[in-house]
């Protein structure tokens, strides 16, 4: 059903969805829209990046440090990869309760942004990467 939705008629080359982020110089707003193209073009490689790392059915675990569109893309990306991706929430889940929530789910990976504490990177149970790279 997935694919369905992103299928290549007319509809894939229009707007889709726009990612807002703070620009980190004028603190200003920007915008940058995605077709469902240009979006499904990013889960599929998303898809092949945690294939190639991980085993059907392993939990992924997402841990962003704000509101990302790697976090979005790599939730399609699970799906399309029989993965299943496991929240940390950025706002109330603490050090402990995000190494709990890597242990808890057996995860085989942690997709993570630039802001994530080394604190976490070093006692992580699995592997650790920037899912912006």
């Amino acid at each position: 059903p997935y694919l369905a939705s992103f299928s290549d008629d007319e509809s894939a080359d229009t707007f889709f969805v726009e990612y807002l982020s703070v620009d980190a110089a004028t603190k200003q707003l920007k915008g940058t829209l995605y077709t469902r193209k240009a979006f499904m073009k990013l889960a599929l490689r998303g898809a092949s990046a945690l294939a190639s790392r991980v085993a059907p059915r392993s939990r992924v675990v997402h841990y962003f440090t704000a509101n990302r569109l790697e976090d979005v893309v790599f939730r399609l990306a699970a799906v399309l990869a029989d993965a299943v991706p496991v929240t940390v929430n950025w706002q109330a889940d603490d050090l402990d309760r995000a190494l709990y929530k890597c242990r808890v789910t057996e995860a085989q990976l942690v997709l993570t942004d630039a802001g994530v504490a080394q604190d976490f990177r070093d006692a992580a149970p699995c592997p650790v990467v920037d899912a912006a790279a």
